[in-house]
């Protein structure tokens, strides 16, 4: 498990699937399935657009989530050939 805490109270862990939480209330903010084939291996955000979360997995894919919708979770970019 792989776990990143967000300046704005929140904290993301991922597996297979991410959920993130919010770190105040510890209520769970949303979850993504399947974010990967298999497990993620790293997360990462930018301070200057939080919103925006990075996973990189085993299957060789890192991938951009835009969190600001969380009912409508799409990946805003995916890179293939990650191995690292």
């Amino acid at each position: 498990m792989v776990e990143l805490l967000l300046e704005a109270g929140a904290s993301i862990t991922s597996g297979t699937d991410l959920s993130a939480v919010d770190i105040h209330s510890m209520k769970k903010s949303f979850t993504i399935t399947d974010v990967h084939d298999f497990n993620c291996l790293s997360l990462d955000y930018n301070p200057n657009r939080p919103n925006i979360i990075a996973s990189g997995g085993e299957d060789g894919f890192v991938k951009f989530w835009d969190i600001r919708k969380p009912e409508k979770l799409n990946t805003v970019e995916i890179l293939k050939g990650h191995t690292g």
